[in-house]
């Protein structure tokens, strides 16, 4: 499962939960029966880096309410003795805090 599978899965069941709005967009979903309903889709959600990226600040004071189980891509390093060569860098499981956006403002 993707990162981006991970975090759409834990959008959907925090908007059941109450904990995330809707943002008025519409989607199309199937299910494991193969029927097809329109549901609202649920707020984004981003790490701190990730609403960083996208031109918001975390605002001061706010803690993270959503932590997630996602994957982490190590970059890969070079071999010390042999320049040549790759260290493996493989993926790991890490836990992953995201803010809502109501916990960030524009800068």
């Amino acid at each position: 499962m993707t990162n981006q599978m991970i975090i759409d899965n834990a959008r959907f069941a925090l908007m059941e939960k109450g904990l995330l709005k809707g943002s008025g967009r519409i989607v199309s979903v199937t299910d494991a029966a193969g029927n097809v309903r329109d549901i609202e889709e649920p707020e984004e959600i981003h790490t701190f880096e990730g609403w960083k990226a996208r031109g918001f600040a975390v605002n001061r004071g706010e803690h993270s309410d959503i932590a997630l189980w996602i994957w982490k891509y190590p970059k890969a390093k070079k071999d010390p003795e042999d320049g040549d060569a790759i260290i493996d860098s493989r993926p790991f499981m890490t836990k992953g805090y995201f803010f809502r956006p109501d916990q960030v403002h524009a800068l």
